[in-house]
């Protein structure tokens, strides 16, 4: 509710032709704990010397940072409804208003459980073997869904990876006998990814029968 008073200190200008200050503070609606808020006086016809009082009411539920600024912030302290009241004055009249903000618990970020496996079929490839080739298979293990996987090598010398489906990739190995690494990443719909999924293909060289 907003209130002019005249301040008879100084009655010999109550006849002047004068303008006197008005302000329409203005906080926010609504605003979480641990949030910072801003104030504003938004002051007309503030004199030469305006001065600014903030208050709130509850007081704990906030921490005004500067109340004697006509702009500045608050912090919010403890959930419920906030009455912000602005006494200015610029030394002839004083004007009183308020504005009132609602402090909410945070809602709790949404958990994410994102994780992926990867394995390996064979994970042993003979050079000079009938198929030099293994499938590299990528799956969601957590409960969030999984938008995209991406599978590539991190170690070994360099394999031809081809695929046709998600999570799913063929490598064909070099003819040199090493030990290689895949690895698979998941990322849901919000680009968040999973922590990387690793698999080790070991090549070796084609094992002969002894002979007879």
């Amino acid at each position: 509710m907003r209130h002019c008073r005249f301040l008879p200190a100084l009655a010999l200008a109550s006849f002047c032709a004068c303008t006197r200050i008005t302000i329409d503070p203005q906080c926010p609606d609504e605003i979480e704990i641990g949030a910072t808020g801003q104030l504003l006086a938004r002051e007309a016809n503030p004199g030469g010397i305006p001065t600014y009082s903030w208050k709130a009411s509850p007081a704990r539920s906030v921490r005004i940072a500067d109340s004697d600024a006509a702009d500045t912030s608050f912090e919010a302290l403890a959930e419920g409804d906030v009455i912000f009241t602005l006494t200015a004055a610029d030394g002839l009249f004083q004007m009183i208003d308020s504005c009132s903000t609602r402090i909410v618990s945070a809602e709790p970020e949404p958990e994410i459980d994102l994780s992926v496996a990867l394995v390996a079929n064979p994970t042993t490839v003979e050079i000079g073997g009938e198929d030099p080739s293994t499938l590299l298979t990528c799956t969601r293990t957590g409960d969030t869904p999984v938008a995209t996987f991406v599978i590539d090598q991190t170690e070994g010398p360099t394999a031809v990876l081809t695929g046709a489906l998600p999570g799913i990739a063929v490598a064909v190995m070099p003819s040199e006998p090493d030990i290689y690494v895949f690895r698979c990443i998941g990322t849901d719909a919000d680009g968040n990814d999973s922590e990387p999924a690793t698999v080790t293909v070991t090549v070796v060289r084609e094992t002969r029968p002894p002979p007879r």
